[in-house]
């Protein structure tokens, strides 16, 4: 997990580099976690999140949020060759 300041710094980041950007290709549940949750089936992602903005990235706590909409965005791909991975703890 990431320390709340780095959090924030990454966060600040990511809006510079993503923000605005749509999602082009979404990969959920690729690696087996035993603390991994899911909001609905992560086989339902791709055709929720494709082509959707990225609103903004926002820190909460030691995770970032990245905003797409009407749904949250934690381990995907993004588009223009640009890979967000973020492990869930």
């Amino acid at each position: 997990m990431l320390e709340i300041p780095e959090a924030i710094v990454i966060a600040a980041e990511l809006n510079q580099t993503i923000k605005d950007k749509r999602i082009e290709k979404v990969i959920a549940a690729a690696s087996p976690h035993k603390f991994a949750w899911f909001f609905g089936d992560p086989s339902q992602y791709y055709s929720f999140l494709r082509g959707r903005k990225i609103e903004n990235t926002v820190p909460y706590g030691g995770r970032m949020e990245i905003n797409a909409g009407e749904y949250v965005w934690r381990k995907h791909q993004v588009d223009n060759g640009l890979v967000f991975l973020q492990t869930v703890s």
